[in-house]
């Protein structure tokens, strides 16, 4: 039974991921470059796919991990 109910789960889990907006890193950027507030209205506390070129992975000062994507220049670059 416990087998079956994670199986489910997954399941679940996997539809709800595969039915989430794509957005490009580079869009995203490009987005909160233009409009920080419109951009939030967009993207803040929603689940979204982000695809893009990952160009670091590091740790922030609490020591939760992060990765840093391609943007549109070196100081808009999507985390």
């Amino acid at each position: 039974k416990d087998a079956e109910e994670l199986r489910v789960r997954e399941e679940k889990e996997k539809q709800e991921i595969d039915s989430l907006p794509v957005v490009t890193s580079r869009e995203l950027a490009q987005a909160y470059s233009a409009n920080t507030v419109a951009a939030d209205q967009l993207y803040k506390g929603k689940r979204i796919k982000v695809r893009g070129t990952v160009t670091d992975i590091s740790t922030d000062f609490m020591g939760d991990p992060y990765v840093t994507m391609q943007g549109i220049n070196d100081y808009s670059m999507p985390q």
